[in-house]
């Protein structure tokens, strides 16, 4: 980079420094802007939900006094009198109740008009034209009054049926003296409104009857219109009541009634904002567009009311609200470019005035590099360049003196380099050489030892299995103990005879019977097999089986034997006791955490496996032991104890399963081994 642009990038740092603090301070400004319009918001939508909440309160609690007037209760146990003299109450009920639904409905037949047109009916149309008269609305479209059957006995007019001991409002008002439903259209009164139900009891407290109103939301409506045009209001501000289900009761936009919310809004309140009040800015849907500030407040009622679940939500559109930084940052932006602009001015002058003695450092320097030794440059002025100048002669002169020797040098570097490298590469090969031989010399030995074992021991196990047989059909069928034991006997036998099969496997490529299989009933078999041996070490067994696992499809009598393998080898190394935990649990497969070469990873991410645990608090294995445990004929055991091959053959067989096994232990503190099976491998492997 040349001095003049380093100059003019001092000149740019500054200006970015001073554009990125303005932009930090905008940003302080804008969060501190939303947080106090956002709380503001909140608090007035908090103030507009309480008014409504103690408006519907007011409305219940003066149904609530007059419905349970003396006058009131008198005529409603009159009418439970009359119908306890009724022989079949519910029989007659009924019938009313169809010949009520069976007439058009525009038609008022004679037993209707009984309801419409008594003294109590009177009353309820009389509290109608009060409310009416004095609010310029319907206020309470539909009053009507049911005795403790759920029969109607007086209405201000013709409902949609007789019958309301089956209607949720009527159960609900019976047992919780209140009910208030959700916003509806109300087909009777063709208004928007809520259901209010409101138990009726005698003078002792005793149910006598319920009353069901329909209570017009215009009133809430009213609330939120005085709201939204008052003059002090935001133009862009908007207000949406919202009911339990998300749907809008009523909105200041021209959106229709019980419309829903969009997708992004309704995930806010109903999923991300679990308070019940709050603010969050989201991105509007078409053809609004642009970022809206939301603030909400829930509905938790008022004294004994508690509430239609209802959510107030205000919004703002956030360009509104930010134009105050939004023209702070604009003439930021103008004060940034005509700064940009002097700085270009500056930086042309002060480069000039310095790049061109550098230039003719910089052609010096360049012929330097190319060889041409003997360039010097004239140092014809006493400043800092004239200094440099000078140190770059003298420098041409050192380097003339010292490019021989080197070159020499060098060479001598190159030629070493090249044959350290040739020997690291070949000590290399020669490791790879050894380890394949002594594999080979191990694998050799253990196909001698195996051929040996087939002759000089298969046939003792096959007397042994013959005696045996013959024992089982000799001993008596109520000697089960005797019986057992041969079938232990038996199955040792076969795990012997498998054993050698199992060296021999280990040397060649061998078939596998697979079949679906439960794993913890495998792992129930093998503690059969090595019960002799539990109960001699004195460990304890902790299983952990999960039930239910997926079956795998594996060859019983081989994974059998891996499971007896590490068993035994957790048993020996606890002699003086201990506790062996043995788990199964099935999941999704992860990438092991342990080091197992790629080749024996057979598992794809996510896929299903099954996985048993083994662990023991025994003595564990060396970080230096543990390197070589799949070896074969590697053992840290006695002479008498064990050849080597017992995890060798496991791990064989498991990678023919397409299985795989992993060991972790630390010295003094047991040793975890981990199987994972899939649970669906191909039958012919």
């Amino acid at each position: 980079m040349r001095i003049g642009q380093k100059i003019s990038l001092g000149y740019w740092v500054v200006i970015l420094l001073v554009g990125l603090l303005s932009t930090l301070g905008i940003y302080i400004s804008q969060r501190a802007l939303r947080e106090t319009i956002g709380t503001t918001t909140v608090l007035l939508a908090q103030e507009m939900v309480d008014k409504i909440d103690r408006n519907i309160y007011r409305r219940i609690e003066t149904l609530q006094q007059f419905l349970n007037d003396r006058t009131v209760r008198d005529v409603i146990l009159s009418a439970n009198e009359t119908y306890e003299r009724i022989e079949n109450i519910n029989q007659y009920i009924k019938e009313k109740d169809e010949e009520w639904l069976a007439q058009p409905s525009d038609a008022v037949t004679p037993f209707m008009q009984s309801f419409i047109n008594n003294s109590l009916a009177e009353r309820l149309k009389d509290m109608v034209a009060f409310y009416e008269n004095e609010d310029g609305y319907k206020v309470l479209p539909e009053i009507f009054v049911t005795n403790k059957y759920g029969a109607n006995i007086a209405q201000n007019h013709k409902t949609t049926d007789y019958y309301q001991a089956d209607e949720e409002w009527w159960q609900k008002a019976r047992a919780n003296g209140i009910y208030v439903g959700n916003v509806s259209l109300d087909e009777s009164s063709g208004v928007y409104s809520t259901d209010i139900g409101i138990r009726i009891n005698d003078k002792n407290g005793n149910f006598i009857g319920a009353a069901k109103v329909v209570l017009n939301i215009e009133e809430v409506i009213t609330i939120l219109d005085e709201r939204k045009y008052n003059k002090e209001a935001p133009k862009s501000m908007e207000f949406k009541l919202i009911d339990r289900n998300g749907r809008v009761i009523y909105t200041t936009e021209n959106i229709p009634r019980l419309a829903r919310l969009s997708p992004a809004v309704t995930r806010q309140l109903f999923q991300r904002q679990t308070s019940n009040y709050g603010y969050f800015i989201e991105q509007c849907e078409a053809p609004k567009g642009g970022q809206e500030l939301f603030a909400y407040v829930r509905s938790t009622g008022y004294k004994d009311y508690k509430g239609l679940g209802w959510i107030l939500l205000i919004e703002h559109e956030t360009k509104e609200i930010f134009s105050p930084v939004s023209r702070l940052r604009n003439l930021l932006i103008i004060i940034l470019i005509g700064g940009t602009l002097v700085n270009i001015v500056i930086g042309l002058y002060i480069s000039r005035a310095i790049s061109e003695p550098v230039k003719k450092l910089t052609i010096a320097a360049k012929e330097i590099g190319e060889g041409k030794l003997d360039t010097r440059i004239a140092a014809t002025s006493r400043d800092e360049l004239g200094f440099l100048a000078a140190s770059f002669n003298e420098m041409a002169e050192n380097l003339k003196k010292s490019t021989t020797s080197i070159e020499n040098l060098n060479k001598e570097v190159s030629e070493r380099k090249k044959a350290e490298e040739y020997l690291r590469n070949t000590y290399e090969e020669l490791k790879k050489i050894q380890n394949h031989l002594i594999q080979a010399e191990k694998l050799h030995a253990m196909g001698l030892l195996a051929g040996g074992l087939a002759h000089e021991v298969k046939n003792p196990l096959a007397v042994i299995m013959q005696g045996t047989d013959y024992l089982l059909k000799m001993v008596p069928p109520e000697d089960s103990e005797t019986i057992k034991t041969l079938n232990v006997i038996k199955r040792n036998v076969m795990r012997a005879d498998n054993i050698i099969k199992d060296l021999l496997d280990f040397s060649k490529t061998t078939s596998l019977n697979l079949y679906p299989d439960d794993i913890n009933n495998i792992l129930d078999n093998s503690w059969e097999l090595i019960k002799p041996q539990l109960k001699a070490s004195n460990v304890k067994i902790i299983k952990q089986l999960k039930k239910d696992l997926p079956k795998v499809m594996v060859d019983k009598a081989k994974i059998e034997q891996v499971f007896i393998n590490v068993l035994l080898n957790s048993i020996q190394a606890m002699p003086k006791a201990g506790e062996l935990y043995v788990r199964t649990y099935d999941k999704n497969f992860e990438p092991p955490h342990l080091a197992i070469p790629p080749e024996n990873i057979f598992f794809k991410q996510g896929e299903k496996v099954v996985v048993v645990e083994i662990e023991d608090t025994g003595m564990g294995i060396s970080e230096e032991n543990l390197k070589n445990i799949f070896d074969p004929f590697f053992t840290t055991k006695g002479p008498r104890e064990g050849a080597g091959l017992g995890l060798s053959v496991s791990k064989s067989i498991l990678s023919m399963h397409k299985a795989t096994i992993e060991i972790e232990s630390k010295l003094g503190k047991g040793t975890r081994t981990i199987i994972t099976l899939k649970t669906n491998i191909e039958t012919n492997v």
